[in-house]
C-alpha cells in the first residue's frame, strides 16, 4: 500500500489487476494450486488444508475473482456460525478492500454482504438452527469454510435442504475447504471425499506447503501439540483411521494401487453384488496373475440402487470385453436373489452363485486382510470407487454390518471384491507347450540339427 501512495504506476497495476479479476498477486504458491485446483476440478472440490495455511484469505480471494469473471455472480461463504464466517470474511476481506479502486468493494453491514464488481458476496450459518432463513436463492459459488468443526449431521442437512438447491440452475460449484474432522465418521470423510476423489477434485495442503513458515516455527507448532494424532490432523492434513471401525483397515493405497499392464494368460472373473432396490450393485473385472502371485482388480462399476437387470448385464457384457477370456464363455459370480438369477439365464447371462457359508461375512473380510497385509492383492488406479470403499468404508457400531453412505452405498464393491476374491482360480492358465503340439506345429530337419549344434557347442563350452 506504501508503493501504491508513492507510485501512481503501481497503483494503476493493481487496480488494473482488481479489474481484471486476477489476484494472484496477493497469494502464493500454495493459494495459486488450490485456486488451480478450483478452476480444473469437477462441480464439487474438497480441500483438506492445514492450520494457518491462509486458507481463509484464498476463500476471499477466490470470491472476488469469481464476482469478477463471471456474469452475474452470486457467492455464498458459510461457516458454522454467522458470526464466525462474519469474522472470518470482514478481517480478510478489510486488508484487500483498501488494494481495489475506489468503491469497487463495499458493504451492506446490515445484510452481511458485499457487493464486488458486478457480483455480490453473502454469509451464512451451517448451524441447522439458523440456516433454514437462508433457503432460496441462487449461488454461481459456495464456498462452506471448516465444515469439518460442525456437526456432521447438521453439515449433510445444510447441503441437502438450503445450499444443494441453489447450485442447481446456476450449474455452480460447490467448495469445500477445511481441516479434517475428530469424526471419522463425519458427512465430509464418509460423502464429500469419496465423492470428489473419484472426479479427482481433492487436494491436500500440509503445514509444509506454507512458503511463510521457517522451519523453526513448524517446529514450535509441533511441539506444542498434545498428541501425534493432533499434529497429523491439524498440520498434516490427515483423516486419522480407525483400525477398530475400519472395515479394511491393511489397505495401503501406496502399495495395493499398482498399474500393470494386462496379461497374456490369465482366468478372468466377474463378482457382482445385487442390491436391489435399497444399495447399489457393485461389479469388478479381476483375475489373479500367475506369474507374480497377485490377485488383481481391473476395472469396476457401482451402479446406482434401482437400476434395471437388464442395464446391469449391459454393463457387465461391456466391461467384460477388456478380457481375454480363455473359455468360451465369461466366468461369473454374483450375489443375486434366486428369481434374477433365473432372469438373467433366461438372458444369456450365466451367473453362479458366490460360496457362502456359516461366518463366512466375517471370514471372508477376514481373509481379504490378510491378504492386503501379504500384499497379495492390486488394483488398478482406474477402479476410484473401489478405491474410495477400500479406504473410507466403515463397520456399523455392533460390527456386524457395514455402513451405509450415500457415496460408497452398502460397501457394495468391497462385497464383489469378497466374492471374486474367494472364487479366484489359482490354477495355471498358462498352456503347456504354450499351446505347441506335434499335430500342430512343424520343425523342419534342419532347425532341429541347428539347435543340436547349439547344445553341443554350449555344453562343451561348459566342460
Amino acid at each position: 500500500m506504501d508503493s501504491m501512495e508513492d507510485n501512481p504506476d503501481i497503483r494503476e497495476a493493481v487496480h488494473d489487476a482488481f479489474l481484471a479479476g486476477d489476484l494472484s498477486f496477493l497469494m502464493h504458491d500454495t493459494q495459486l494450486a488450490m485456486r488451480d485446483m478450483v478452476e480444473q476440478g469437477g462441480d464439487e472440490i474438497l480441500i483438506f488444508s492445514s492450520r494457518q495455511l491462509g486458507k481463509s484469505f484464498f476463500d476471499i480471494c477466490l470470491a472476488i475473482e469469481h464476482c469478477i469473471k463471471h456474469n452475474r455472480p452470486m457467492v455464498r461463504i458459510f461457516a458454522d456460525t454467522l458470526e464466525q464466517v462474519n469474522d472470518i470474511v470482514a478481517d480478510n476481506i478489510s486488508l484487500i478492500e483498501q488494494l481495489a479502486p475506489p468503491g469497487f468493494i463495499t458493504r451492506r453491514k446490515s445484510d452481511k454482504r458485499w457487493m464486488v464488481g458486478n457480483g455480490e458476496i453473502r454469509l451464512g450459518p451451517l448451524a441447522q438452527a439458523h440456516i433454514d432463513g437462508k433457503r432460496g436463492g441462487n449461488a454461481t459459488l459456495i464456498i462452506l469454510e471448516e465444515g469439518c468443526f460442525v456437526s456432521s449431521d447438521e453439515y449433510k442437512a445444510a447441503i441437502g435442504s438450503v445450499i444443494g438447491p441453489q447450485l442447481l440452475r446456476s450449474g455452480g460449484k460447490l467448495l469445500h475447504v477445511t481441516t479434517p474432522s475428530k469424526d471419522l465418521q463425519h458427512y465430509v470423510h464418509t460423502t464429500v471425499l469419496p465423492k470428489c476423489e473419484a472426479t479427482g477434485s481433492v487436494a491436500r495442503y500440509t503445514i509444509y506447503d506454507n512458503p511463510q513458515l521457517t522451519q523453526e516455527q513448524i517446529d514450535k507448532a509441533k511441539s506444542r501439540c498434545t498428541s501425534n494424532e493432533e499434529w497429523l490432523r491439524e498440520y498434516m492434513a490427515e483423516i486419522i483411521r480407525d483400525d477398530t471401525t475400519t472395515a479394511i483397515p491393511e489397505f495401503d493405497e501406496t502399495r495395493h494401487v499398482v498399474e500393470r499392464e494386462k496379461p497374456s494368460h490369465a482366468y478372468w472373473l466377474v463378482s457382482l453384488d445385487f442390491g436391489g432396490t435399497v444399495d447399489k450393485h457393485g461389479l469388478v473385472l479381476c483375475y489373479y496373475d500367475f506369474e507374480i502371485a497377485k490377485f488383481r482388480v481391473w476395472d469396476e462399476r457401482l451402479l446406482n440402487r434401482n437400476t434395471s437387470t437388464k442395464v446391469i448385464r449391459e454393463t457387465s457384457i461391456d466391461m467384460e470385453k477388456q478380457a481375454k477370456w480363455l473359455d468360451e464363455e465369461p466366468n461369473r459370480v454374483s450375489d443375486s436373489p434366486g428369481q434374477i438369477t433365473i432372469d438373467l439365464r433366461c438372458e444369456d447371462f450365466f451367473v453362479r452363485p458366490p460360496k457362502k457359508g456359516k461366518g463366512s461375512w466375517e471370514a471372508d473380510q477376514n481373509a481379504l486382510r490378510l491378504a492386503f497385509t501379504r500384499d497379495e492383492i492390486e488394483i488398478e488406479p482406474r477402479c476410484k470407487w473401489l478405491i474410495a470403499t477400500l479406504k473410507y468404508g466403515q463397520f456399523t457400531d455392533s460390527r456386524k454390518d457395514w455402513k451405509r453412505t450415500e457415496e460408497l452405498g452398502h460397501l457394495d464393491l468391497l462385497a464383489a471384491l469378497m466374492y471374486g476374491y474367494r472364487a479366484r482360480d489359482l490354477n495355471n492358465p498358462f498352456p503347456r507347450h504354450m499351446g505347441k503340439s506335434i499335430h500342430t506345429h512343424h520343425i523342419s530337419r534342419e532347425e532341429q540339427e541347428s539347435a543340436d549344434t547349439l547344445q553341443n557347442v554350449f555344453f562343451t563350452h561348459l566342460k
